[in-house]
């Protein structure tokens, strides 16, 4: 073997060392700087290579948020192949997943999440006044991430949705389905079960703020008791019905 053959090889070993040795703390370090913050490993234990800890998800204040318990696993050979693989389990013993890193993107398959409601108010200022809650059961098909936005399908169940605003619980399940369609994402909302129904569409494109439109209708029993809370969020259009936007 060459003498640059034997330097590279060694440097190759002693980075290997550095990643199976180097401590979960790091992961947390990581993370909070690419997330601003808003995401952090708390009680992390182990190595880079594989380890474990608590998952927050934080508020704009970074004082509140939601927790998952979470454990990885580096794939050793994704380094052979110039990117980084890494199996992730959230609450064990959920079904695990790989999140793949290359340089330009973050590619997620085949995964299946389930937090609670109250993160909708975490990623939109606009409904965290609303107490929202229930369980957001996730499923992504196929998920990228990367300098030209995000491309993915999947579908997002809600079950028992409810407000802080009314007494009316659940207020109903939905289920929201995105796709991919050219170089636009596209949602479809529609209502499962509940007195509450909610069907809407939106879609999102690079360079173009997102934009969302849905009508909800209330059945006539419910119409006193859920009518102060759909006039915060939406503009009665009559007979029942009333129509929000998010953008």
């Amino acid at each position: 073997m060459k003498r640059w053959q034997l330097i590279a090889a060694g440097a190759l070993m002693y980075l290997l060392l550095l990643i199976v040795l180097a401590p979960a703390t790091v992961v947390d370090g990581v993370l909070e700087r690419a997330s601003e913050g808003m995401l952090r490993i708390a009680d992390a234990r182990g190595t880079l290579w594989s380890g474990a800890g608590r998952l927050q998800i934080l508020d704009a204040t970074r004082q509140a948020g939601i927790t998952k318990n979470i454990v990885w696993q580096l794939q050793p050979a994704s380094l052979l192949r110039g990117h980084v693989a890494c199996d992730i389990e959230l609450d064990s013993p959920a079904k695990r997943f790989t999140v793949t890193i290359l340089r330009a993107r973050v590619e997620l398959a085949d995964a299946d999440i389930n937090v609670p409601a109250t993160i909708l108010g975490i990623a939109s200022p606009q409904l965290a006044s609303f107490g929202l809650g229930g369980d957001l059961i996730v499923h992504v098909a196929d998920l990228t991430i990367g300098n030209g936005g995000v491309q993915g399908n999947g579908t997002v169940m809600w079950r028992a949705a409810s407000s802080a605003l009314t007494r009316v619980s659940p207020l109903g399940n939905y289920e929201l389905r995105f796709a991919q369609s050219g170089a636009a994402m596209t949602a479809l909302l529609r209502t499962l079960d509940g007195p509450l129904q909610l069907d809407g569409s939106g879609s999102w494109a690079p360079g173009v703020k997102p934009a969302f439109n849905a009508i909800a209708r209330v059945s006539p029993q419910h119409r006193q008791q859920l009518e102060p809370l759909l006039r915060m969020i939406s503009v009665e259009r009559g007979a029942g019905n009333y129509e929000f936007k998010l953008q």
